[in-house]
């Protein structure tokens, strides 16, 4: 998610999130600069989709394409948020 009010309720509520916060793209990258002033280096990785767990050959177009779309953008918030660090 790029920023706080991206994130659903449903995976705010969800056991995994519900007892963290700022895991959003804007939030780390606030918390990033307040800790360390600047980033030397970014690395980006494809983002999660629906099927990730399967095996590659096992992966539909539809969920190839919505992990690719959710990893394009993400690459954009990424930078978007990091790069004037």
């Amino acid at each position: 998610f790029s920023n706080p009010s991206e994130i659903p309720e449903h995976v705010k509520a969800n056991k995994r999130y519900a007892s963290v916060e700022n895991y959003d793209i804007q939030s780390c990258a606030e918390q990033v600069k307040k800790d360390y002033g600047k980033v030397d280096i970014l690395v980006h990785s494809l983002a999660n989709g629906p099927e990730v767990k399967k095996p590659l050959l096992d992966t539909t177009r539809g969920g190839y394409l919505a992990a690719s779309s959710a990893s394009a953008f993400s690459m954009v918030a990424l930078v978007s948020a990091f790069g004037p660090l």
